[in-house]
């Protein structure tokens, strides 16, 4: 590991809040011996909104210190401590504080204004989201007599555009932070036709027969249990949102030899410029 001053990949305010962050924990670890295991900062440029997670496992902290130490440095609008319990390999949420501001980090994806608690998942690249959600909306065409699934659904990224064009949305989230900024996404856009399940997208498969799928599975791609209740779907098209090139064609091939659908397109984003990772959006159809 290097230390490095500055990334030419962050904008000018990403990179002010590194380099105060920075600044506030190496005095806050010199008089109050902090035990972080991680920090995150979200810098939103479209709501102005910063955010500060702080990550570590549980026990004593220095919680007014370090909301004021930061807010002197940074004037952030949420700081935040992520408590985790278990082995490095499989840690688990023990709880998350709220410091000082909101509680959680508020951004804007297209039209649509979302907030988002630390632990839970958003898309590093704003920009490339809202491309994500493009060519998703795009290749599926969902109407407004449809009924659509979202499945791995997170916050809301497609859910929130699927339920404006869709008659109704079954959205299946398993991290139980990001079901409830979910819900609290759906209640601030005021949109009333979406059912959010939290659960295992496998286990709590929505029961009910959708003309427009999205799935946004994990780099593990989907479970074979997932591809089999899929493939029993009677949808027009299914759109796959992958991160990992090589469980995205073992799951095509899984849907090519189930014989229900099939790939009539994938699209390469480039999510994250200069690094050799690439997200990709593919329209399956029925076969």
């Amino acid at each position: 590991v290097v230390r490095v001053k500055e990334c030419p990949l962050l904008d000018g305010r990403h990179a002010k809040a590194v380099r105060a962050v920075s600044g506030a924990l190496g005095y806050l670890a010199g008089s109050h011996g902090l035990d972080l295991e991680r920090v995150g900062i979200r810098v939103s440029r479209r709501t102005r909104e910063v955010e500060v997670a702080l990550w570590g496992r549980p026990g004593a902290f220095p919680r007014a210190q370090a909301a004021k130490v930061l807010a002197d440095a940074l004037r952030p609008t949420s700081v935040v401590r992520v408590m985790q319990k278990g082995p490095a390999k499989a840690r688990r949420i023990a709880g998350v504080e709220c410091l000082s501001g909101a509680g959680s980090w508020g951004e804007q994806v297209g039209s649509e204004r979302m907030r988002v608690s630390a632990p839970s998942f958003f898309q590093v690249n704003t920009r490339g989201a809202e491309k994500l959600v493009e060519l998703v909306m795009d290749a599926l065409q969902p109407g407004e007599d449809e009924e659509a699934m979202d499945l791995y659904c997170g916050a809301g990224t497609f859910t929130l555009p699927l339920a404006r064009r869709a008659g109704f949305v079954s959205a299946v989230e398993s991290y139980g932070p990001a079901v409830r900024d979910l819900r609290r996404n759906l209640e601030s856009a005021g949109l009333d036709n979406v059912d959010p399940i939290g659960g295992d997208a496998g286990l709590e498969f929505p029961d009910t027969d959708a003309d427009v799928i999205v799935v946004d599975p994990p780099r593990a791609g989907l479970a074979e249990d997932v591809v089999r209740q899929l493939s029993e779907q009677p949808a027009r098209a299914i759109a796959y949102v992958s991160c990992d090139p090589a469980t995205l064609a073992r799951d095509l091939a899984r849907f090519e030899q189930a014989g229900t659908f099939s790939p009539r397109r994938v699209t390469p984003v480039d999510l994250f410029p200069q690094t050799f990772h690439v997200e990709t959006v593919t329209l399956l159809e029925r076969a």
